[in-house]
C-alpha cells in the first residue's frame, strides 16, 4: 500500500515539474501534422513521419512537401478527380469497339438454321482451325480448367449432327455431315472436364503468378487446359483470352480501372512532379500503368486503331512490347500531336456521350461554372429553328456551346459511347470559345487552360481536395485572388500552391481564424 502511495506522488511531482507549455505545443504541432497528412494523403501520419515530427527532425514545411509529391499524394488526389470528372463505374474495355476477343463457337446453333450449308460450315471450320480464341473457365476442385467448346450440351449437337445427321429437330443440310465431324474434333480436343487426366498445367498472361481469381484457390499454383488448346493459343495462352468470362478475368477487371484512372492520374502526376498545372488540358503525354500498356500490346492492339492517328508515339515502350500482366507502376507514355491532355484520353472520350456532352464536362470541370439561362426566360414553342444558337430560350446556352462542340466535331457524336477517333480531314473541327478559335481538342485545351477562370477553377478545385468542401462566400472574397495571383507567379505550379494552403495558419489553427 506504502508503494503505491509513494508511486503516486511521484507522478504527481512528475507531472507538475513538467512544462505545460511546451507539451501543448507539442501535441498542437503533432495534430497539424496529422491534419497535413490527412489532406494531403488520405491518411494518417506513418510511424515513422509520427515519430520525425515528435522529435522534431522534420519541420511541417518538409512534412508538407515530402507528402505532395508521393504516391499516396497521387492516388488519394487522383480519386478526387476522378470523382469531380463524374466517373460512376469503371469502363468496360471488352465493349469497345475494335477489340479482338478471339474465335468463339457463336453462329453454329444446334444443326437447324437454314444458313448451315455447306459453304457456311467449309468457311466456319477452316476459320476455326487456328487462334486465337475466346475461352471459358470450368470451376474444378483442384482448380481452374481453361476450355474452349462452349459447354457439354454444344459437344452434343455435333455428335449428334457428325454420326446421325440429325440437327435438334430436323436433318442437317446435304453434304455437310462430314464438316460437322470436323468441328466435332475441334471441340474434342479443347474442352475437357474436372475429371480429365489429359490436361496440362500453364501459367496464363493474365495471371502468371499464381491463381489470384478466386479465394478458394489461394494455393494453386497454375491452371489447367487441354494441350491441343495450348498449342492453338501458344506458350502461356498469349495468343487467347476469357471472353466475357468476368467472373475470372481479374486482368481486365484491373485495366477497366486503370483505363478509368488514366485522366486522374496524369492530373495527380502533373501536380506532383511541379510540371504546369495548365498542361492537364494540353499535354501530349499521358499516365498508364504496366498492365494497361500490356493490354494494348496484346488483346487490346486493335484498341490503337481507334486512337488519333491510329496509334500513339510511344508503340514501342517496354511496357506494350515486353511488359508484364501484374505491373501496376505509373509510366509517362508518349500519344502524338492530336492529344489534348485528359480531353484525348478514353476516359473522358467514352465518359462524355456526344460533342455537346464533351464540351459541357470540359466547362464545367475546368471553368467551375454552368450554363444558366436569366432568370424568368421562356421558351417559345413556335420556335422551331433548328439552329440552337438561334431558337428561343435555347440560344442562351446554345450560342456558346455549339462553338465548343465543335473542337470535338472528330469524335463520336451523341448515342455513341465509343472511343473512335475521325481521322478523316475533311471534317471540319474548328471550334470558337472566348473570342478565340481553333482545330481540335488541341485547340480548346489550350484555350480553356489560358482562361482567367481556369486559373480560380483550379484553386477551388485545390481548396475543395483539401477541406472536404467548396470555398464559403467569404473565402472566395478574401482569400482566392491572393491563391489565384500566386499560382500564377509559380507558372502554374499547383503543388506549391496546394503546400501554401496547408500550411497557411487559417488552415492549421482554424480555430485562430477569420470566420
Amino acid at each position: 500500500m506504502m508503494t503505491k502511495v509513494l508511486t503516486g506522488l511521484l507522478l504527481s511531482y512528475l507531472l507538475l515539474a513538467a512544462p505545460p507549455l511546451r507539451a501543448e505545443a507539442d501535441l498542437a504541432k503533432i495534430r497539424q501534422a496529422e491534419k497535413i497528412s490527412i489532406s494531403l494523403t488520405g491518411r494518417p501520419l506513418s510511424a515513422e513521419l509520427r515519430s520525425k515530427v515528435i522529435k522534431e527532425e522534420i519541420t511541417l514545411d518538409a512534412l508538407a512537401d515530402q507528402l505532395s509529391s508521393g504516391p499516396e499524394f497521387i492516388e488519394h488526389f487522383a480519386q478526387y478527380w476522378t470523382r469531380v470528372l463524374g466517373m460512376q463505374s469503371p469502363i468496360d474495355m471488352y465493349a469497345h469497339v475494335g477489340i479482338n476477343t478471339g474465335m468463339n463457337w457463336g453462329g453454329i446453333g444446334n444443326g437447324d438454321e437454314d444458313r448451315l450449308n455447306a459453304d457456311y460450315l467449309t468457311k466456319y471450320v477452316e476459320s476455326h482451325k487456328t487462334g486465337p480464341v475466346e475461352f471459358a473457365v470450368a470451376e474444378c476442385p483442384d482448380g481452374p480448367l481453361l476450355i474452349w467448346a462452349g459447354s457439354n450440351n454444344q459437344i452434343a449437337a455435333f455428335t449428334k449432327a457428325a454420326n446421325d445427321g440429325m440437327g435438334y429437330t430436323k436433318p442437317i443440310q446435304a453434304n455437310t455431315q462430314a464438316l460437322w465431324a470436323q468441328l466435332l474434333q475441334i471441340a474434342k480436343e479443347t474442352h475437357a472436364t474436372c475429371e480429365d487426366t489429359s490436361t496440362v498445367q500453364v501459367k496464363p498472361w493474365w495471371d502468371p503468378e499464381k491463381v489470384t481469381v478466386h479465394s478458394r484457390y489461394d494455393s494453386t499454383a497454375s491452371y489447367r487446359t487441354t494441350p491441343k488448346l495450348l498449342e492453338r493459343c501458344g506458350p502461356a495462352m498469349i495468343k487467347c483470352n476469357l471472353g466475357n468470362d468476368r467472373r475470372f478475368d481479374r486482368f481486365m477487371d484491373e485495366v477497366d480501372l486503370d483505363v478509368s484512372m488514366e485522366p486522374a492520374y496524369l492530373i495527380s502526376h502533373i501536380v506532383a512532379e511541379n510540371k504546369p498545372f495548365s498542361s492537364i488540358l494540353t499535354t501530349q503525354e499521358t499516365i498508364m500503368t504496366g498492365r494497361y500498356g500490356y493490354f494494348l500490346g496484346n488483346i487490346g492492339k486493335d484498341a490503337l486503331k481507334t486512337y488519333p492517328d491510329q496509334s500513339i508515339q510511344d508503340i514501342g515502350h517496354q511496357i506494350i512490347t515486353s511488359g508484364s500482366a501484374v505491373d501496376a507502376k505509373h509510366y509517362w507514355i508518349k500519344r502524338g500531336g492530336l492529344h489534348a491532355g485528359i480531353l484525348t484520353t478514353p476516359a473522358f472520350q467514352i465518359l462524355t456521350n456526344g460533342r455537346r456532352a464533351k464540351a459541357n464536362r470540359a466547362f464545367e470541370t475546368f471553368l467551375c461554372k454552368k450554363f444558366t439561362v436569366p432568370e424568368g426566360a421562356q421558351a417559345d414553342p413556335s420556335d422551331a429553328n433548328p439552329d440552337l444558337t438561334k431558337r428561343t430560350y435555347c440560344a442562351y446556352c446554345h450560342r456558346t456551346l455549339e462553338p465548343m462542340a465543335a473542337f470535338f466535331n472528330k469524335w463520336p457524336d451523341v448515342g455513341t459511347t465509343k472511343y473512335i477517333y475521325n481521322g478523316n480531314k475533311t471534317v471540319n473541327d474548328t471550334g470558337r470559345f472566348n473570342g478565340l478559335q481553333g482545330a481540335g481538342a488541341v485547340a480548346f485545351g489550350k484555350i480553356l487552360s489560358e482562361t482567367d477562370g481556369f486559373d480560380e477553377c483550379s484553386i477551388k478545385r485545390a481548396f475543395e481536395f483539401l477541406n472536404g468542401r467548396k470555398m464559403s462566400f467569404y473565402e472566395s472574397e478574401n482569400r482566392l485572388e491572393p491563391l489565384v495571383t500566386a499560382f500564377r507567379a509559380s507558372e502554374k505550379n499547383l503543388r506549391l500552391t496546394i503546400k501554401a494552403m496547408v500550411l497557411a495558419p487559417e488552415f492549421l489553427s482554424p480555430k485562430g481564424a477569420t470566420p
